[in-house]
């Protein structure tokens, strides 16, 4: 089970910010962001909403464990899920997609397919 202030940090440097960052985005003072990822302090709620805010995950993420995370998510968006947190910048393809009408993505996702089964390309000296 990982601790608040490991997900903390791991939130932050995933989204490769500092401190100050965090600190100048939700106005909780460096000390204390600092103090919740060593684990010597815990978020007060209103703390708390903010960083989830930040940091583009519920309130949850940040004071369930992984495993009553993952039992709030249906089964059937969990990978998907997991992928969305661990990797922000995926947040932008799926705006993007969101956008699109659906023979749109239905598009995208055949022409995503083809180059993902595609054989390397060999390169000629």
């Amino acid at each position: 089970m990982k601790e608040l202030g490991d997900t903390l940090r791991a939130l932050r440097k995933a989204r490769n910010m500092s401190i100050y960052d965090v600190e100048r985005k939700t106005g909780i003072r460096f000390n204390l962001i600092s103090a919740y990822e060593r684990g010597e302090k815990r978020p007060s709620l209103q703390n708390a909403r903010k960083l989830a805010q930040l940091y583009g995950v519920p309130v949850a993420y940040l004071v369930l464990s992984e495993a009553e995370v993952t039992e709030c998510i249906p089964p059937e968006l969990r990978e998907a899920v997991t992928l969305f947190l661990n990797r922000p910048e995926l947040r932008k393809v799926i705006t993007i997609l969101a956008g699109l009408p659906p023979e749109g993505v239905q598009h995208l996702a055949n022409f995503l397919s083809s180059v993902k089964d595609a054989p390397p390309s060999s390169q000629k000296a």
